[in-house]
């Protein structure tokens, strides 16, 4: 159950909301053998309208630009179906396909004001679509000092938006993939290096943005028998900047930004661990996580 109550007294009337969701999920587990499994998942997620998505104060956020949140927006749900299949051995390897769909998604979306030459932004439930993924995680101790891993996520994603205002699909393929190879060197001594590529595409029902590339690398020391480490890290050595950009589009307009953040970084960290626990400390295995809100 979800209750929100604004305090604004000249909408009053629209900011009160009180509603239930109900948020099953289910799973089979097929055991081949002692080593592969088949696994069957249904899934359901709610996606709630966070605050400041539904705050109605209208933002000049330039001469040209305008953002505010919607009071009306309602939650919606999405359902995830998904077939798995894992392989735990010396190489563990599992890979599942599913099929998730949605409707009336909280969405932003942006209109173009001729008159005013300003383009308005909001959020509304008018969005519905699917996406058909596939994950792939790999991972290979190759001997006692070396250990890789795979994780991967292609996806075709469709959004179909249908209003009187916006009218227009949105689809793409999209993949995430890093690799990672950990080696440990003696005495205590370990070094970590990963590359993760991203190739972006559709991030909402109006938006594209482009990919990346990035990569880490991480040398660890362990000192008073692994009760103490320090790490030295450095991540994007070939890149001292990210370009992102983003497109914005609709029937009768194009709107394109693009922005520069320092992607080139180097860091130290010190771990210190005190004391021993000789006990396992029971932790509560059910509950709530309200990860929705973003």
């Amino acid at each position: 159950n979800t209750l929100i109550d604004f305090d604004n007294s000249k909408i009053l009337e629209t900011t009160r909301q009180s509603y239930w969701n109900f948020v099953p999920n289910l799973a089979v587990t097929l055991k081949l053998n002692d080593f592969n499994s088949i696994s069957l998942d249904f899934n359901r997620r709610v996606q709630r309208p966070a605050i400041y998505q539904m705050n109605p104060f209208v933002e000049r956020i330039s001469l040209n630009t305008e953002k505010s949140g919607n009071p009306t927006l309602r939650p919606i749900s999405r359902d995830l179906y998904q077939i798995s299949y894992l392989m735990n051995k010396k190489i563990v390897f599992n890979i599942g396909v599913g099929f998730m769909a949605f409707d009336n998604v909280i969405s932003e979306f942006t209109t173009f004001d001729s008159e005013r030459n300003v383009s308005v932004t909001s959020f509304e439930n008018f969005t519905s679509g699917r996406v058909l993924k596939s994950n792939i995680y790999l991972s290979y101790q190759v001997n006692k000092s070396l250990g890789m891993t795979l994780n991967a996520d292609l996806r075709r994603v469709v959004f179909n938006v249908k209003d009187n205002l916006i009218k227009n699909k949105n689809e793409g393929n999209m993949a995430y993939v890093n690799v990672s190879a950990n080696y440990r060197l003696n005495p205590g001594w370990r070094f970590i290096a990963d590359l993760t590529v991203n190739t972006g595409g559709v991030s909402g029902a109006q938006t594209r943005t482009n990919g990346f590339v990035g990569n880490n690398l991480t040398l660890t020391k362990e000192f008073f028998n692994g009760n103490m480490e320090i790490s030295f890290t450095a991540a994007n050595l070939f890149s001292k900047k990210r370009i992102i950009r983003e497109n914005i589009f609709s029937n009768d307009f194009l709107q394109s930004t693009t922005n520069q953040v320092f992607y080139r970084n180097f860091g130290i960290t010190l771990n210190y661990r005190i004391g021993k626990l000789n006990k396992t400390i029971d932790k509560n295995k059910k509950g709530i996580v309200n990860d929705d809100l973003q």
